[in-house]
């Protein structure tokens, strides 16, 4: 596909035909994404190069007043991404709330562990989650001077499968459960965690505060609730 020739021109003006309403039927006009990509092989000839076209739009319609027309919409997209993490952390009750829009209770505590980072810009950092293993020989728990670590069955066995941990920034998961747990339609932007410059291919922190990396790299601190 050319990006110049009417065969693309057909299909981005499927994009003028999506609209987001409000609770009005009014349309209104939100930012969005559209991405196309053209491959290129050796029988392409030289004229035909691979490409990427993107541009961000906005859908038809008024533009929003104020940031209550569209709360509904920031808090549905907002909730759904945090319910799949949510889901990942083992916390079912969490990610119903988040999926459903129905308030958590006061009275149902989320509880979890908090692990610190221990080695590299992230050192000192605390994520609450835990690990996943494919099997064999697991880590075995042990407790020495009020500390929590791991202990590795055989010491001299090198190809032992690794754990890999996942969890969520410990300030970023209390504002995922403030927000479960409100009323309101409208909610303010979970705060987004700041780049980290890279450190180790093994090891990765996206915007929404979930980290996944060696269980090597985290050492559990504590049980915290929210």
């Amino acid at each position: 596909m050319n990006f110049n020739n009417k065969e693309f021109a057909t299909w981005r003006s499927q994009f003028g035909r999506v609209t987001f309403l409000d609770s009005l039927g009014t349309p209104l006009s939100v930012k969005g994404h559209i991405v196309a990509t053209r491959f290129a092989t050796e029988e392409s000839g030289s004229r035909l190069q691979s490409g990427i076209w993107a541009e961000d739009p906005l859908s038809p319609g008024e533009r929003a007043a104020g940031p209550d027309q569209l709360g509904a919409l920031g808090r549905v997209v907002i909730s759904s991404h945090y319910s799949s993490i949510a889901e990942k952390l083992s916390q079912p009750v969490l990610a119903n709330a988040l999926a459903n829009g129905v308030p958590l209770p006061d009275e149902l505590r989320v509880v979890g562990v908090a692990w610190r980072v221990i080695a590299g810009p992230l050192a000192g950092r605390r994520f609450v989650g835990g690990y996943f293993s494919s099997g064999g020989d697991l880590p075995a728990w042990r407790e020495r001077n009020g500390k929590l670590g791991f202990e590795r069955p055989d010491f001299l066995r090198l190809n032992r499968p690794n754990a890999t941990f996942f969890g969520i920034e410990e300030g970023i998961l209390k504002q995922v459960v403030a927000m479960a747990r409100a009323r309101e339609p409208f909610v303010q932007q979970i705060s987004g965690f700041e780049p980290v410059d890279f450190f180790y291919s093994g090891f990765s922190v996206l915007r929404d505060g979930s980290a996944l990396g060696p269980l090597d790299w985290f050492l559990p601190e504590e049980q915290v609730e929210f």
